[in-house]
């Protein structure tokens, strides 16, 4: 997953380079999708069950230090950014 992660950055910094931004920033409703689409999987996962007490999740009960999937769903995710979720400048 690491090596996925230094992919997907490298991937941003190319174009950065090649578009001479200067930042790149997650829009937010790209965000609400991705926290959505999260939650909803990890609903599924026993680490939000209700007996479940864990140190992954928050205050609220909620988990987003985790990933819900397995590494090949973790690859297709981020095997190339999508620049249309980002704003530049």
């Amino acid at each position: 997953m690491v090596e996925c992660q230094v992919n997907y950055i490298i991937g941003c910094l190319n174009k950065m380079l090649r578009e001479d931004w200067k930042s790149l920033e997650v829009k937010e409703e790209a965000m609400k999708r991705y926290y959505q689409d999260l939650w909803k999987t990890m609903e599924k996962r026993v680490w939000t069950k209700e007996n479940c007490m864990s140190w992954y999740q928050n205050k609220d009960g909620r988990v987003f230090a985790l990933w819900p999937g397995n590494t090949i769903q973790y690859w297709w995710a981020t095997r190339k950014p999508i620049f249309d979720d980002y704003i530049s400048t």
